[in-house]
C-alpha cells in the first residue's frame, strides 16, 4: 500500500537524519515460491545460494515503536515482494537487516536498512579473483558462476569503505576488480579506490 511505503520512507529518513537508535525488527520468513525462483533464477541465483547468503523471502516484518512494542509494517503480496538480507547482530544484540523491495517505484524506497553493514562478508573465503561491488544481489550472481571468486559489497556507492576491511579483502586475492555503476557516483568511487589501492583494476 502507498501509505505503508510512505511511512517506511519517513522511518528511514528519520533514522538517517537524527541518528536514532537502530530499529529492531521481528522478521517472519516464508518459503520461496515460483515467482521468487524466477526472479532470482534470472540472475543465476538458486535457493541454496540464497540460504548460504542469508537472504530470506519475507512474509511479515514487525518493527519497534516509540513505546517499545512491535507493530507490523509489512505483509507479503505478489505485487510487492520483500527480500531480507541478514548480517547477524551488533554489539547491542540488534539484528542487522536490509530489506529489498525490487518492484518499489519512486518515491517509495527499494531498500530499508537499520544499520549500515557489509553484507556477504561471511562468504569471503580467499580466491584468485576479488570483486568490489555495490549490490549484494549482483554479488550473489557473480558468486554463482564459480568458486574461485570473492565479492566485497560497499555500504553505499557514495560511502568510502572501511580501509582495514577493504585492504584485508584485497590481500586475499591475486587480482581485484572494481565493478560499480557507470554513473557519476560510481565513477568517482572507482577512481578514488584506484588511487587508494593501485593494485585494484
Amino acid at each position: 500500500a502507498k501509505s505503508q511505503s510512505a511511512r517506511l520512507t519517513k522511518v528511514y529518513d528519520n533514522y538517517i537524519k537524527k541518528k536514532e537508535a537502530p530499529t529492531r525488527y521481528k522478521v517472519i520468513p516464508r518459503e520461496p515460491n515460483e515467482y521468487d525462483t524466477k526472479y532470482w533464477g534470472d540472475i543465476n541465483v538458486n535457493k541454496d545460494l540464497l540460504k548460504e547468503g542469508y537472504v530470506y523471502c519475507i512474509k511479515e516484518i514487525y518493527r519497534t515503536e516509540s513505546d517499545g512494542t512491535f507493530k507490523q509494517f509489512y505483509s507479503y503480496s505478489l505485487s510487492n515482494p520483500c527480500y531480507g538480507y541478514y548480517n547477524g547482530k551488533n554489539k547491542d544484540k540488534v539484528g542487522i537487516w536490509k530489506f529489498y523491495y525490487p518492484f518499489a517505484k519512486k518515491p517509495y524506497p527499494k531498500f530499508i536498512q537499520n544499520i549500515p553493514a557489509y553484507f556477504g562478508e561471511h562468504l569471503v573465503q580467499g580466491a584468485r579473483i576479488g570483486v568490489i561491488m555495490k549490490s549484494y544481489k549482483d554479488a550473489l550472481s557473480v558468486l554463482s558462476f564459480g568458486e574461485d571468486i570473492d565479492c566485497f559489497t560497499l555500504v553505499a556507492e557514495s560511502t568510502y569503505p572501511d580501509k582495514d576491511k577493504l585492504k584485508r579483502f584485497i590481500s586475499y586475492h591475486d587480482i581485484n576488480f572494481i565493478l560499480l555503476d557507470f554513473d557519476l557516483t560510481g565513477i568517482r568511487m572507482a577512481n578514488k579506490l584506484r588511487k587508494l589501492y593501485p593494485v585494484v583494476v
